[in-house]
Order: C-alpha cells, then structure tokens, then sequence
C-alpha cells in the first residue's frame, strides 16, 4: 500500500498528483512495466493498493509522483503491507479498539483482517441473526451502553479496496468478548448507520459492532457512537421537538448530527431514514411556502445527499404523517420545497435527513413567495432603475409571479420574471451583464431579454434581443440602434419552471471611448 500526503504544491487549474507503481530488470532498464497507477483529483494524495500478494517477495519496485499539468507539489510517500495480519489489531471481539458514546471518532480497518465467521479462528464461530453472507474481513468496536439504553453507530466511509465497496455492521451481545456464540441485535448493509433508539440496550453493559466490506471487500473509515435518546445531543429529532420557524424571520440552525432515523411509517420517505431532524412552521395567508436548507458542515460519505421533506399531520404526535413533498440534493446539499398548496393557519412540519448515515449542520428559512413584497421589481412599471456605467444593481426573481404578459420569442413564456429599465446613451450601445448570486439548480433555464415600448405600461413590448442558457449571461448592442435617452427595460426569469434567480446586473457602453 503507498500512500502520498501532500505537504506544499503550486497547483495549476487542473492539477492532480499520480502515482504510479513499475517493474523493471534494473533502474537503468530500457523499459518499464507499469504494475498500478492511482490519480486523485480532489485532494491531490493518491494511494496504490496492491491487496492480492501478486508482487514478488524481494523484488525492488519502483514509484513514479507526478503533477499533472506542471503541478509541483512536495510531501511524503510511505510503504505499508496490508497483508500483515499483525497490522489488524481489532480482529477480534476481545482485541476491539473502545470507542465512547459522544465521544471523538475511532479509526478502524479491515485491510489484513483474515477472519471468517464459517472457518476463522479469530471472529466468533456463530453470530445470530448477523446477515447470511460469510464475513471474510472483519474488525471490532467496543462501547457501553448508556443510561437511556439508547446508541446510534455511524460509519464514515474513508477508503476501500474498489470503488463499488460496501459495508456491513452488526451491534452484537454476548456474556463475554470470548464468547462462542454472539446475538445480532441490528444489522445493516445498505446504511453504514445502526440505530437502536428503543431503547432495548441495558444501560452500562458492553457491546461490540463488527465491521466489514461486504464479501470481503476491504474499507477503513471511522466509527462515532452518539445517544440518540440523548435531547441535548439532537434536540429537534422529532416532530414534538421541531425547531419553530417563523415565515419570513430569520434562519432557524438545525442538525442531524446525533439523531436517530424516525419511524418510516410515521414520515413515510422514497429512501431509507438515517438520521432526522425537524423544523415546523405555520402557513401563511397566501397558502405558500418556501423552504430552504443552507448547508454548513456535517460527517459526509463519498455518496452525501440532503434530504428534505414537507408533512402534513393532525399534530406533532400524529401516528402517520402525509408527505407533501420531497426535494434530494445531490451536488451542493442544499435542497430547497416551493409550494402555493398549504392551508392559511396550518401548522406543518419539515424533516431534513442525511441519506446513508450522513449527517449535516445548517439553518432552515420559510419565506412566502407570493408575499408582493418580496419582488418590488415584478412589472415595468415598477423596474429598478439603472444607470449606464453606474454600479451594479442587485435584482431577484425570488417572490414574483409573472403572468406571462410578454411573449419572449424563440424561448416559450416566462414563468417568473424582474425588470430593470435604463436610458440608452447617446452612442445607442449597450451591454448587459448579469452575475449570479444564487441560483436554484437549472441555470440553463435562465432567461434575459431588452426591450423597448412606448411607455411601461403598453403591450406588447418589442424585444430588442435576448439571452438564454447558463454561462456568461450577456446582452451586446454595439450597432448603435438603440435611441439616445429613450428607456429600455430588461427582464431576467426563467423559462419552462418556476425557479428563482437572484444576482445582479451592470450595465455599461461598449462603443464608449
């Protein structure tokens, strides 16, 4: 196993550091025989493994760090041998490395374990109820229970012999760490998280989590034990403890950190409940609602999702909750539920979970969306005003509602819009620039368009030109046709949904010497 860390580099746009491994005659031998290669684009420390004893003993070997692209980096190779079985020092239930409950995250392996539960020597020779699949690599975890007789086990995932790994945990109970038979309370293979939060733990009694890769694949991460019964450690994981937010008021900090997966009966969900916590609020008037997650920290795994779900119930300790609507972010963990369907006066509840045992830290803000107010720029008549060469002005469609009053050629009708209105100036050019500063997923649906009218409030408006797509939202008069003084306005929405854009735009005279 080779393993570089990185300690200085000067990286260029694309860097990555690569290693890779050879075999040759001698150092001077004319060519070489690549054996493994390994490149990491994230944090520039690859790492080779060779797990299968097909190098030869004694043999010398030779390892090649690059910079791809001219990257210079310095650091540190070391050389270890996964296949040392002195190397899996918790191979076994009575060599298990002791973890607290709501303490730091311990490290453990199952590179070098040899174990198997139907012929090893080192891993109890019967696991009941364990999952029927043979345990080829195992190691052991060790806690005591608390006093709730709650605990919640997650596994972070940190690396893996192939890509596809998957783990398996079991929570186990025995009289002694020697035991020849162990019980399986939980069982997992799919969510690298146990949750025993009934509890059905004695309180000060040990148990052990046995890890490992599924069919013998090999993983390495942490295990954290948290007590999900435990309200100072979650205090908002179910719907009778739900964060209150107010609509329109600030952002309420929620975390799922330390919480348990809730009944998925009770909040029935399109994917396995890990760890939920809640925020409930109080419709508006209006009967809309827009909720959105910021994400600020968390325990990821290389698959992090957000979760988030909007349910409806008769009151907090309803026995089943009815799913409104659910929104997966699964590329910047920040999902967001627009609605216009609630009850004024309603009470509802929000549940945000971190699917396969992630767990997130953020705030939560319910805004209306169909409050006016929140879109003072919605018709012409009402456009920001912007001057030509003046400072950017910031605009935002988030709130409005369009009626479709103007057709936008070639791109369908807009389904929310914002206008700024400018004077032309006396070269009749003009350029337009719009900056994101938020955007709500599909940017390939933004819209900009210039036009031209009699006055605000005439129909229908001339487009002068227009902008669709994502990159580099750009409008470009440099043929000087645009009247000298006369107003212009500009609209920014999006088109074919209803999503929401906030940025701002600079306008400024291209033929201006």
């Amino acid at each position: 196993e080779i393993d570089f860390d990185v300690i200085s580099e000067t990286c260029k746009a694309d860097g990555n550091a690569e290693l890779a491994l050879f075999e040759a005659t001698s150092c001077g031998f004319s060519s070489y025989q690549q054996v493994a290669y390994n490149a990491d684009f994230d944090e520039n420390e690859p790492r080779i493994l060779v797990a299968d004893s097909s190098l030869q003993p004694g043999r010398r070997y030779w390892i090649m760090l690059d910079g791809e692209h001219n990257d210079q980096m310095n650091g540190t190779i070391q050389v270890s041998d996964p296949c040392d079985t002195t190397l899996c020092i918790n191979d076994s239930p009575c060599t298990a490395v002791e973890a607290t409950v709501g303490g730091s995250p311990v490290p453990i392996s199952t590179f070098s374990c040899t174990g198997e539960v139907s012929t090893g020597t080192r891993v109890p020779q019967c696991i009941n109820g364990a999952p029927s699949f043979t345990q080829k690599n195992s190691a052991f975890m060790k806690f005591v229970a608390p006093e709730s007789g709650c605990a919640s086990i997650n596994f972070n995932l940190l690396y893996n012999e192939d890509f596809g790994s998957r783990v398996t945990m079991s929570l186990l109970t025995a009289d002694s760490c020697d035991a020849e038979s162990f019980t399986a309370l939980h069982s997992t293979d799919s969510v690298p998280l146990i949750a025993s939060n009934n509890r059905d733990l004695s309180p000060g009694q040990e148990y052990w989590v046995m890890l490992h890769g599924t069919n013998g694949d090999k993983v390495g991460g942490t295990l954290t034990v948290a007590d999900p019964c435990d309200p100072t450690v979650c205090p908002n994981d179910s719907a009778c403890f739900a964060a209150n937010a107010t609509v329109g008021g600030p952002p309420v900090p929620l975390t799922t950190i330390g919480c348990h997966a809730d009944d998925q009966s009770k909040f029935p969900h399109p994917t396995d409940l890990s760890n939920s916590a809640f925020v409930t609020f109080v419709a508006p008037s209006t009967g809309c609602a827009e909720i959105d997650f910021d994400y600020l920290g968390g325990v990821e795994t290389k698959d992090f999702n957000v979760d988030m779900a909007l349910f409806a119930g008769r009151s907090c300790d309803d026995s089943s909750f009815t799913r409104l609507l659910y929104r997966n972010d699964v590329d910047k963990f920040e999902p967001r539920i627009v609605t216009n369907t609630l009850t004024p006066g309603q009470q509802y509840w929000v549940l945000i979970d971190g699917i396969v045992g992630d767990e997130v830290s953020g705030v939560v803000t319910v805004i209306d969306p169909c409050d006016s107010s929140m879109c003072p720029s919605d018709t012409p008549c009402n456009a920001a005003v912007a001057l030509v060469g003046g400072d950017p002005i910031e605009i935002s469609t988030v709130g409005c509602t369009s009626e479709n009053e103007f057709d936008v050629p070639l791109a369908g009708n807009v389904k929310k819009s914002a206008y700024i209105s400018f004077s032309a100036p006396s070269s009749g050019c003009i350029e337009i620039d719009f900056d994101y500063k938020y955007s709500y997923e599909y940017r390939d649906n933004f819209m900009m368009a210039l036009y031209s009218a009699d006055a605000c409030s005439a129909f229908p408006f001339n487009e002068k030109a227009y902008f669709k797509g994502e990159m580099d939202p750009r409008i470009k008069v440099t043929d000087r046709k645009l009247k000298a003084g006369t107003t212009y306005w500009v609209m920014i929405g999006n088109f074919r949904s209803n999503e929401e854009v906030t940025g701002t735009i600079e306008i400024t005279d291209p033929c201006s010497t």
